[in-house]
């Protein structure tokens, strides 16, 4: 248990912007590319360009900090599909 309070506290920290993802540990850094992977997906899934361009707006304002590795990453995704 004491481990996944320590990772909860380093995820605190990264989206709080006192701490880098790049130093967190690897649960942290499993967590973070996850996230970002679902929310790329999701925004990826809709079918027009507006329809993607809104879902990455709603990114932007809900999670900025992901919104860049997002954006990139969602269009990987469109193009793969």
């Amino acid at each position: 248990m004491d481990e996944i309070a320590k990772a909860n506290q380093e995820l605190i920290d990264i989206l709080n912007g006192d701490s880098n993802a790049n130093n967190a540990s690897e649960m942290v850094q499993h967590w973070l590319k996850l996230t970002c992977y679902n929310l790329a997906y999701e925004v990826a899934q809709h079918k027009t360009k507006k329809g993607r361009a809104h879902a990455l707006e709603i990114v932007k304002n809900d999670s900025p900090l992901f919104y860049d590795d997002v954006k990139q990453l969602a269009q990987l995704i469109f193009k793969n599909s």
